[in-house]
C-alpha cells in the first residue's frame, strides 16, 4: 500500500489522520521499496529490512510543508523523485532558499545529528514521492558500523559543501549565474528537460525581486538556453546554461559525486 497525495500546504509535524496530510489507500500497509533514493538504495539486506519495517511512502505536491522552521522533526524523508527546498525565514518575513534536495539525499539531517527542532522550513518544490521514516527508528537503524551510517556521514559533508557554496554564491555571483545554476541543479534532480516552476516562486528561492527574475529569464530565452510557458520551464541548451552558471554548480556536483560515489544527473 502506498500513501496518496494530500491537499496542498500540509505540515508533516503531526501525522494523525486529517484532510491535510497523506491518506492511506487501503487498510493494510505493505513495506515500501527503498530504491530510487541514493542513500537507501542497495543497502545490505539486514539494514534494508529494518528500514522497510518502519517506512511509509508518501507523495508530496508543490508548496506542501514537511517541517516548519523551529518545528518538530518527528520523521525524516528520503525523496525518490521530485525536489524539496530548505528555506530560512527572517523576522521581517523575508525568505530565501539555502539548499535543495532530491533523490540524492534526505530531509531532516539535523534530527540525525541530535537536533529536536528544525532550523529551516522544508517544503516541496516539485512534486514527487518520498520515503518517510520516524526519526527515532532511523537513528536506531543506523548503527555506527553500518553502511547507512557511513552514507549519512558522507552526505552530511556533501551537504555542508553545498551550504557553504550557497552562502558564497548568494553574495558574490550575479542573478543570471545563480538562475542558471538553479535550473541545472533542478534538471539533475528531476531527470527531465521540462519541469513546473513559477516566476514568483523562483524569485523567492533565489532571494531576488520578481522583475529581476523576469529580466534574467528573458536574457536566457534570447540566448536560446531556456523557454518558459504556462508555468513550465524547459531547458533548450544545457551546455550553454553550464557556461552561464557560476563555478558553484560544478563544485557542488563534484562533491556529491565524490562522496556518494555516482553521478546525480
Amino acid at each position: 500500500m502506498e500513501l496518496e497525495e494530500a491537499v496542498p500546504t500540509m505540515s508533516a509535524e503531526n501525522h494523525s489522520q486529517s484532510a491535510s496530510e497523506p491518506a492511506s489507500s487501503g487498510a493494510a500497509r505493505a513495506a515500501p521499496e527503498l530504491a530510487g533514493n541514493r542513500l537507501l538504495a542497495g543497502l545490505p539486506g539486514e539494514e534494508t529490512e529494518r528500514l522497510r519495517a518502519v517506512a511509509t511512502r508518501e507523495r508530496w505536491r508543490m508548496r506542501q510543508v514537511l517541517y516548519e522552521q523551529n518545528g518538530a522533526m518527528e520523521s525524516v524523508y528520503f525523496p525518490q523523485d521530485g525536489v524539496f527546498s530548505q528555506l530560512v525565514e527572517m523576522a521581517d518575513g523575508g525568505i530565501i532558499e539555502v539548499l535543495t534536495i532530491g533523490s540524492e539525499g534526505m530531509i531532516g539531517l539535523p534530527a540525525v545529528m541530535g537536533a529536536t527542532r528544525s532550523p529551516i522550513r522544508a517544503m516541496c518544490q516539485i512534486g514527487g514521492w518520498a520515503i518517510r521514516i520516524p526519526t527515532s527508528a532511523l537513528i536506531q537503524a543506523a548503527s555506527r558500523d553500518g553502511v547507512l551510517f557511513d552514507r549519512l556521514t558522507r552526505y552530511a559533508q556533501a551537504q555542508m559543501t553545498s551550504l557553504t557554496r550557497s552562502v558564497a554564491c548568494n553574495r558574490l555571483h550575479s542573478a543570471q549565474q545563480r538562475y542558471a545554476r538553479w535550473v541545472l541543479t533542478t534538471q539533475d534532480r528531476v531527470g527531465m528537460d521540462e519541469f513546473p516552476i513559477t516566476q514568483d516562486f523562483l524569485s523567492q528561492m533565489l532571494g531576488v525581486t520578481r522583475p529581476t527574475i523576469s529580466a534574467v529569464g528573458q536574457e536566457l530565452l534570447a540566448a536560446g538556453l531556456i523557454h518558459y510557458a504556462q508555468g513550465r520551464l524547459t531547458v533548450d541548451d544545457r551546455a550553454g546554461l553550464e557556461r552561464v552558471a557560476c563555478e558553484c554548480y560544478a563544485a557542488v556536483r563534484s562533491s556529491f559525486d565524490e562522496l556518494l560515489g555516482e553521478p546525480r544527473g
